[in-house]
């Protein structure tokens, strides 16, 4: 049965067995650091939200996103070659979010990022999620599979903020897309898709590190992973991985990368030692913007992800290059 994310003022706070009805943040109780109640108008104008879709295939990353930080929102999809070539993006900037219409409902709805000719749009019905891209350079329509359990974690952020995320990975992908006239036809014995859904109260200035793999391991099954840090570190973490679609939670882990070069290889590791993974990048969309009040500093990077993570049944699990994401992200909303 589903419910709410807030109840009573206050998030639900955790890793969420139920699913997550709405994100009724407007119901949300919060108060300034000397302890006065925030107005409707504040939390209106505080609450951040995004919608991210990523698509890997053997040599590709494809991204599409939706943001709305309710002064401006933003849109961007872009394809990544990951044995060579050019990257092909589209990307957009909206004052007053203009054209971005995001749910407050992660199982349901549909996102919608539109300007003059372009459009990115991302439908959630009957375990499916539907995405379509309308772009000059890159157009298409991708169905996505809703297999497994998701993972659904709501943190504290700042002094009475909270986030809340729901991510899944290693999903079967079908459809068809054209980048710069090239046809892609995604098969799901090949290409793989993580979603991504979150929004909050978040600190005034963020920084995180994020890692999302979906492949498909040598002995045929379903893999997905997501690991960040920097994001949801108030004793609850957003790591986990899945395996035909069954969730195991994961450790708290540390991103080890060179800033001054993002293009040599990341390690990512766990103190316990049972996440053990090397990132090799081969391609990386950046976005730098400092307005005033907003600011980001952002870097995705596509490439081949490799190493080994010990399960909750003590088993090992090693895989070869695996298409994925990392990023290294700075935020001020």
């Amino acid at each position: 049965m589903s419910r709410p994310l807030v109840e009573n003022g206050r998030p639900r706070l955790g890793w969420l067995d139920e699913p997550v009805s709405c994100v009724n943040f407007m119901d949300a109780s919060l108060r300034s650091p000397m302890g006065h109640r925030r107005s409707r108008l504040f939390r209106r104008q505080a609450f951040n939200q995004f919608q991210f879709v990523g698509i890997t295939g053997p040599d590709w990353v494809l991204g599409a996103a939706l943001v709305d930080l309710f002064w401006v929102g933003n849109a961007f999809v872009y394809a990544l070659p990951l044995t060579g070539g050019n990257k092909t993006e589209h990307n957009w900037l909206a004052p007053g979010a203009a054209g971005i219409d995001l749910p407050r409902t992660p199982d349901t709805g549909q996102s919608v990022g539109c300007a003059p000719g372009r459009e990115i749009r991302i439908t959630l019905r009957d375990n499916e999620l539907m995405l379509q891209v309308r772009t000059p350079r890159i157009r298409g329509e991708v169905s996505i599979g809703l297999e497994g359990v998701p993972l659904r974690v709501c943190a504290p952020a700042g002094y009475d903020g909270w986030t809340y995320t729901q991510k899944r990975n290693g999903l079967p992908v079908s459809g068809h897309l054209s980048v710069d006239g090239q046809s892609l036809d995604l098969d799901p014995r090949a290409w793989r898709a993580g979603l991504d859904w979150s929004g909050g109260f978040m600190r005034r200035e963020t920084v995180w590190q994020w890692a999302s793999i979906n492949g498909v391991l040598e002995s045929g099954q379903a893999f997905g992973l997501n690991l960040a840090t920097g994001m949801n570190e108030s004793g609850t973490t957003e790591n986990a991985c899945w395996v035909d679609g069954q969730i195991q939670r994961l450790p708290p882990v540390l991103f080890y990368f060179d800033r001054d070069d993002l293009m040599r290889p990341w390690q990512v590791r766990s103190e316990d030692g049972r996440v053990e993974l090397t990132f090799e990048p081969r391609g990386a969309r950046h976005e730098r913007v400092d307005a005033l009040m907003l600011a980001s500093n952002f870097t995705q990077m596509g490439g081949f992800w490799s190493g080994r993570l010990v399960l909750d049944d003590g088993r090992t699990l090693e895989f070869g290059p695996l298409s994925g994401f990392a990023e290294d992200h700075y935020a001020r909303w």
